[in-house]
């Protein structure tokens, strides 16, 4: 038998200047676009990370800010209760104008010595005034001129209550009575 030989190595052929200039620049790219994606991704998380921190700085003011809130609620309410109904008292005693001319009317009763301290009215002319007299001889006068302006027939079922001498002397005094038409108007 003869022998025989077999050659199993290839022959290497000569590389094209194109696979040798990829072979170089490839791995290059490659190097370099591996850089710019880690510092991109690098930056991008400093970024968001102090995106994060300012976030939560502002969460914790506004959850404080909304605590001082919830805390002043309560007292807003109150005022904006009271607002409301002083507003609604307010357009209902320009509605009535029968308040109005019953308590100028009463304030043309000027006697020396005889200040008005109260005074109410009801849309049907039913007064209750409170005043202070500082003698006996004024608190006389007020009640005179209430008897005059029963007889003019201004005011009708004049009554007085509760005359009080205070401590500094002066005279405290109700008077209800009822206004006619002449004060209505």
């Amino acid at each position: 038998m003869s022998k025989t030989t077999v050659n199993l190595i290839i022959k290497k052929e000569k590389e094209s200047p194109l696979l040798r200039r990829l072979k170089v620049i490839l791995p290059v790219v490659a190097i370099t676009s591996l850089t710019a994606f880690a510092i991109a991704f690098f930056s991008s998380l400093i970024y968001f990370n102090n995106n994060i921190f300012q976030y939560n700085l502002t969460k914790k003011e506004i959850d404080n800010l909304e605590k001082k809130i919830s805390s002043q609620k309560a007292a807003e309410g109150i005022y904006t209760f009271a607002a409301t109904r002083l507003d609604i008292l307010d357009k209902l005693s320009y509605k009535n104008p029968n308040f109005q001319n019953i308590i100028s009317e009463v304030n043309k009763l000027n006697i020396e010595g005889v200040n008005l301290v109260s005074a109410s009215s009801d849309d049907k002319g039913a007064l209750a005034l409170s005043f202070t007299a500082s003698s006996s001889a004024s608190m006389d006068n007020l009640v005179e001129l209430f008897k005059a302006s029963e007889q003019k027939k201004l005011y009708s079922q004049i009554e007085a209550h509760g005359i009080v001498r205070e401590k500094k002397g002066n005279y405290l005094l109700t008077i209800t009575a009822k206004a006619k038409d002449l004060v209505l108007k």
